[in-house]
């Protein structure tokens, strides 16, 4: 029997799990299974190899997404961070210039209300004025009919 030939009869004796048979304790040993056992022996080393490397890339993997999570939530908490100040800057912006017009409209308010007040007081004395001259008049009608008496 060639290598070749003893290496595709292991793979198929792995495949159907006869080699596990042919290497059981039950089994005598023959120099003709040694090829065999080494095979088997190789595959069981590679696939606890395969095994313990599939772990570590999982671990990898799963280390991977748990950082790569929290970058992702770090950037959300700064872009919704960047967002409400940007609409607290709109919010202080809108106020500051309600604000200013609220001023414009209280000051146009308090310079009626003087030149109402100045009208008023201008309108008093201007009354007042007039009182006396009426009293004046009154008083000198009285004495030229107490003349004419």
């Amino acid at each position: 029997m060639t290598a070749c030939s003893k290496v595709t009869r292991s793979q198929e004796m792995i495949k159907t799990g006869s080699l596990r048979q042919s290497l059981s304790p039950r089994t005598p040993r023959v120099e003709s299974d040694l090829p065999e056992r080494h095979v088997y022996s190789s595959y069981m080393v590679i696939k606890r190899s395969a095994y313990f490397h599939l772990q570590l890339l999982e671990n990898f993997i799963q280390m991977n997404i748990k950082t790569e999570m929290a970058h992702i939530q770090q950037n959300v908490v700064q872009n919704q961070t960047a967002a409400i100040l940007e609409i607290g800057t709109n919010l202080l912006s809108q106020t500051a210039e309600q604000t200013r017009k609220l001023t414009d409209v209280e000051t146009q308010v308090l310079n009626q209300t003087s030149r109402i007040e100045i009208q008023l007081l201008e309108n008093s004395l201007s009354t007042n004025k007039l009182e006396r001259q009426l009293l004046v008049q009154t008083s000198e009608i009285h004495k030229l009919q107490d003349q004419n008496r």
